[in-house]
């Protein structure tokens, strides 16, 4: 293989005199006439719908800020509610914010890490089928109720203590269960 690979460098990299062309008459004065152009190659635009987080995983780790929103986008106010996976029951934080459908509120996830604050922004995607869009949704924490969605997070803080402990007690248990138990000999 790589005989063939050395073989083939060796041709690319060889030059190769190539006779120029003799230009006519009629395309000499042509081009003297009509210069030719340059083209310049522009790469086809895509445009896709930005990836916005839908869940809380994929909320980046540095929260956004009023700085970061547009200034004519709309910012939706929520407060902080504490809640649970429901696949895993790990306690987790969600923003719920009122809307006009008949849903009435929606929840979104909020890092537990993040700082209570109502200047933190979040950009999701809209969970609205009313309001849904491709460009998202804008969140923060409403000014008036900074102190509940603190005492919320502080909570939700507990709350996940008590469940790292449970979780690890059940992991030693199962480890446990898995180790076969010491076969005693009976000629010693």
């Amino acid at each position: 293989m790589s005989i063939l690979r050395d073989h083939l460098r060796r041709l690319r990299s060889a030059p190769v005199a190539k006779p120029a062309p003799q230009p006519s008459t009629s395309r000499a004065v042509a081009h003297q006439l009509n210069p030719p152009v340059a083209k310049t190659a522009t790469a086809p635009v895509a445009k896709s719908k930005p990836k916005l987080p839908s869940h809380g995983a994929q909320l980046p780790v540095v929260p956004l800020t009023a700085v970061d929103v547009p200034k004519d986008a709309k910012v939706v106010l929520g407060t902080l509610l504490h809640g649970a996976n429901p696949k895993t029951g790990r306690p987790l934080v969600m923003l719920c914010v009122p809307c006009t459908c008949p849903e009435s509120d929606h929840c979104y996830p909020w890092r537990s890490d993040w700082p209570v604050d109502a200047s933190m922004r979040s950009h999701q995607r809209s969970r609205c089928r009313k309001h849904k869009g491709p460009y998202g949704v804008w969140l923060a924490i409403d000014p008036g109720r900074v102190g509940r969605s603190l005492q919320v997070v502080r909570e939700m803080r507990e709350a996940l203590t008590a469940w790292k402990v449970v979780q690890k007690a059940e992991k030693a248990k199962r480890a446990k269960k898995t180790v076969p138990a010491s076969k005693e000999t009976a000629n010693v």
